[in-house]
């Protein structure tokens, strides 16, 4: 899967030969979105639940006013030739990282 990053009016996929790559590309990019009210980056990845590795879908969003984000992942489990594609579970709050395009409203 491509990552991407969403705003309120325009979403920028990040083509890279490798899924590592396109994530370091739409992290980068979403630095340099200071002043968007809303900003989304998704991701494909892997996720660990006691002890179990699943392959899931990340949401890593942002408020402009909030300190913090939210870090959401969908397990799923890819189709194959014998499968269709399957959610598995509930989506899973990951963490709250910091909101680097946070605006204190502070003096």
């Amino acid at each position: 899967m491509i990552s991407f990053v969403l705003t309120e009016s325009k979403i920028n996929r990040f083509a890279a030969d490798r899924i590592e790559k396109s994530k370091e590309e739409a992290e980068k990019y979403l630095l340099t979105l200071k002043g968007e009210p809303l900003v989304a980056l998704v991701y494909d990845g892997i996720v660990t639940i006691d002890g179990a590795k699943f392959e899931a879908i990340f949401v890593k969003g942002f408020d402009i006013n909030n300190e913090k984000g939210v870090l959401l992942a969908q397990r799923y489990i890819p189709k194959s030739f014998f499968k269709k594609f399957e959610v598995v579970g509930n989506p899973l709050e990951i963490e709250r990282p910091q909101n680097l395009l946070y605006q204190s409203n502070t003096i």
